[in-house]
């Protein structure tokens, strides 16, 4: 049915906006709590909130996909190592544009979920693509994950190559955000107890 072959676009895109929202409330509690701890004490405490995050969510989404579809239990359990590994890079992609930006980094968010929407490879493969959107697929994590959840359900190829480009996305995103952090928020005096 048609929840069978959806579902490997609509998985990451929820996860996208939940991460999206996760996003804007931890970097918000980051500059709340900038200058009373560390900065990249903060950092790693955003990134452990996102993590737990990731799992609970994980979890849910994949009880959801078994009460919903008739995938085998073997597969959904693959599918979750790399769902947890989706949402973290979500994460720092999201948070990017919220670390620059503030709350208006959600707004500047929203579009860059769209791209990624007509750029995931489920419409469309990524050979038929213009070069701006085929440019958007290989940047952004959505296609990786899409891709990568056909294969593990639909066994059409294999699943590596798209595990490989989403570590790829995840290490760029967290490298962009630790340079937000190391050049945008500098140290601040500790406040003296």
């Amino acid at each position: 049915g048609m929840q069978n072959s959806m579902l490997p676009m609509f998985l990451p895109m929820a996860s996208y906006v939940g991460a999206m929202i996760a996003s804007i409330q931890l970097i918000q509690a980051y500059r709340q709590n900038h200058g009373k701890v560390s900065r990249f004490k903060l950092f790693g405490y955003v990134q452990l909130s996102a993590f737990i995050i990731a799992i609970v969510s994980a979890i849910f989404e994949l009880i959801s996909v078994y009460i919903i579809t008739d995938l085998k239990t073997d597969i959904i359990l693959n599918v979750a190592g790399q769902q947890i590994l989706f949402y973290m890079t979500a994460f720092n992609v999201c948070a990017i544009f919220t670390f620059l930006l503030g709350q208006a980094g959600g707004i500047v968010n929203i579009p860059v979920l769209l791209l990624q929407s007509m750029t995931n490879g489920a419409t469309m493969p990524r050979e038929m693509m213009y070069g701006f959107y085929e440019v958007v697929s290989y940047i952004t994590p959505m296609y990786y994950a899409v891709n990568s959840y056909y294969a593990v359900m639909f066994g059409s190829t294999t699943q590596s190559p798209f595990i490989l480009g989403l570590l790829t996305v995840f290490a760029g995103a967290l490298l962009i955000n630790v340079l937000i952090v190391t050049f945008r928020y500098k140290e601040q005096p500790m406040p003296k107890q």
